[in-house]
């Protein structure tokens, strides 16, 4: 009997040792749990009271920093993303149509200088009652409007194609980042940006777009100034100066005094649209 007691003592007081070590190792794991809970609540507390810069919504355009955005930085930024597209897996279709795209922007740049001529012979034909000549540029004109209907139709296919498999890539490419290495829990928890799926919707295409624009635009001016520089020269050396001397001051005004305030009234008009879409959703 003092034998079976002793081993009943023994076992007792190993279920109660076992007991406790269970219990210290419950309240162990309870007190880490609730202390990493209490460090995620702080962290959110501190990045939702933390003061974050202005936002180029609401007053200018500003780049990610909150400083106002310049031309030559904004355009290295979009330099550098446009090379991830013609320099990626997709590259040789990318430059293809880039270079048609292109080759097309020309020929409807010299079309529409040699439909100029034919409107100065007609002019010049009507003012002088030149008849046959003024039958020759109906000719003329006839065949530049026979020549430009599909050209055009073809040019502006073009800009289309170039600009949405350019918004196609590059909206999988941010998809991809967005749900890569928990970027879209990271950003939440942050509250730096507003409607990221916005952004890759709507700022993708404008921004595609405002790059497609502007490399006609600036292809098409320098063509155009090519081949009318020797019209007004001959014209007037000093009407050629003043031409050139007025877009230029005319582009710098309108830049720095209308074109900031213009983009940050529509990034703005952007963003609140983005969040109507959330709240509606």
């Amino acid at each position: 009997a003092p034998r079976l007691l002793a081993m009943g003592t023994e076992d007792g007081a190993k279920g109660h040792t076992t007991s406790t070590a269970s219990t210290t190792a419950s309240q162990a794991a309870v007190k880490a749990v609730k202390a990493t809970v209490d460090k995620g609540v702080n962290a959110v507390t501190m990045t939702s009271h933390r003061k974050v810069p202005a936002k180029a919504s609401e007053e200018s355009f500003e780049d990610a920093g909150g400083k106002p955005a310049k031309f030559v930085p904004t355009l290295m930024r979009a330099a550098r993303l446009a090379r991830l597209y013609y320099n990626g897996d997709q590259k040789v279709r990318a430059r293809v149509l880039l270079g048609a795209m292109l080759v097309m922007c020309c020929c409807t740049t010299g079309l529409m200088v040699v439909f100029s001529y034919v409107q100065r012979d007609m002019s010049t034909a009507l003012s002088s009652k030149d008849v046959p000549g003024f039958y020759v540029s109906i000719r003329k004109y006839i065949c530049v409007i026979i020549v430009a209907a599909p050209l055009f139709a073809i040019y502006h296919y073009m800009q289309s194609l170039v600009a949405l498999e350019w918004r196609l890539w590059l909206t999988r490419l941010l998809v991809h980042k967005y749900f890569s290495n928990h970027a879209y829990f990271a950003l939440k928890a942050e509250g730096t940006m507003d409607n990221p799926d916005q952004r890759i919707c709507d700022d993708v295409r404008n921004f595609v777009e405002s790059c497609n624009s502007v490399l006609l635009a600036v292809v098409q001016k320098f063509l155009s100034m090519g081949a009318f520089f020797g019209v007004l020269w001959g014209i007037s050396p000093e009407l050629l100066l003043f031409c050139f001397a007025y877009s230029l001051a005319g582009t710098i005004v309108t830049t720095k005094f209308f074109g900031s305030k213009l983009m940050g009234l529509h990034f703005q008009a952007l963003r609140r649209e983005g969040g109507l879409r959330l709240g509606l959703g």
